[in-house]
């Protein structure tokens, strides 16, 4: 698999990282909180789609991954071990999703280890500094304390 991910590094180059679309959502309690609430923060991240770019003789010059990004920040659970249908912890009081596109330009064809093991590791750290970004600036639009996220951590792949 490791020559797989260094096939991929040395055919594909980045052409174009764009914002598809994103949705926020913020509960009342949340934007009227004084001093803050007491919040935990879930994320998740990863490759949705891949397609690739042809030319207009059908052949593959690229590929565009889909990279979606989701965080929730929702009420810390509670110690009590007794089953319920619904609490208050399952009340998201801040969503942001967001779905990026990631267009690659592919020098030399590539066969689908090296595709779908670049799209795992890859691709979301390139993406990471765009939704860093666009966390810290939905925060300060909808009135919430910044979140911080931490630096890319990619997954690991077997070698």
């Amino acid at each position: 698999m490791n020559d797989a991910i260094e096939a991929a590094k040395k055919s594909l180059r980045l052409k174009e990282l764009l914002l598809k679309s994103y949705t926020v959502e913020v509960s009342d309690e949340l934007s009227e909180a004084q001093g803050g609430m007491d919040v935990s923060l879930s994320m998740r991240s990863g490759i949705s789609k891949r397609k690739m770019i042809l030319d207009d003789n059908d052949k593959v010059i690229g590929i565009r991954y889909l990279y979606k990004c989701d965080l929730r920040l929702k009420n810390k659970p509670s110690n009590t071990n007794e089953p319920t249908i619904e609490t208050d912890e399952d009340i998201s009081h801040f969503t942001l999703t967001a779905s990026f596109a990631v267009d690659y330009e592919m020098k030399l064809q590539l066969e689908e280890e090296a595709m779908s093991t670049f799209g795992k590791v890859n691709v979301g750290y390139h993406v990471w500094p765009f939704w860093r970004e666009l966390v810290q600036s939905t925060c300060n639009r909808v009135g919430i304390s910044p979140i911080s996220l931490p630096f890319y951590n990619p997954p690991k792949h077997k070698k």
